[in-house]
């Protein structure tokens, strides 16, 4: 309801509310509150009150220059780092993508950056980015119809650039497919008159 703007950015969640209208008790939807919370889509308040998310269109985009940043960051040193197999762990979650059943897209998402971000041995880099991240939904791509073809191209490139030990072609990879991605994502947003005005400085 969020992501589709039925609950619009500032608007007060009421738990007995939403809890009725999804046939639930409060307690299940007062955990999700929480979860969506800590994703940056929720505001927890001190009277224990929620609101949706207050955001602008240039507070994700500073986020998804920063992911992009980052992770060009960890391909690059994966492509030099990983050990051979790398490269095929990737081509193997690669293969499966055309066949996956919509649900398991995400999952299979997350295996082929883990293992990217594993193989780069730089673990601060990596609580960097999940810092960053948390601010912007992260399981919503499915959704977007183009997701699925613009997320196996980004993967293929960058499976090839690690393959071939290639740290700076990972890293303009890696870039340009979150920034691929990361555009969706902005357009699904402004299609649904989501953002507010900037914030003043």
């Amino acid at each position: 309801m969020i992501l589709t703007g039925t609950l619009a950015p500032g608007g007060e969640l009421r738990l007995d509310d939403l809890a009725e209208s999804l046939e639930v008790s409060t307690m299940p939807v007062r955990e999700a509150m929480l979860r969506l919370s800590h994703d940056g889509l929720v505001e927890a308040h001190p009277n224990r009150s929620f609101r949706v998310a207050r955001f602008s269109r240039d507070d994700v985009d500073d986020i998804l220059r920063t992911h992009a940043f980052l992770a060009g960051e960890l391909a690059a040193r994966a492509a030099v780092r990983a050990q051979p197999p790398l490269d095929l762990e990737l081509k193997a979650i690669e293969d499966r993508w055309d066949a996956a059943e919509e649900s398991a897209l995400d999952e299979l998402n997350r295996r082929f950056h883990r293992r990217i971000n594993g193989a780069a041995q730089a673990q601060t880099l990596v609580l960097v980015l999940r810092t960053a991240t948390r601010f912007i939904p992260q399981h919503f791509y499915p959704i977007i119809p183009e997701w699925r073809e613009v997320a196996r191209r980004g993967h293929a490139d960058l499976a090839t650039a690690i393959g071939s030990r290639d740290a700076e072609a990972a890293q303009a990879a890696a870039r340009e497919h979150v920034m691929d991605v990361g555009n969706l994502l902005l357009a699904h947003f402004s299609d649904r008159g989501y953002w507010l005005t900037p914030r003043p400085v």
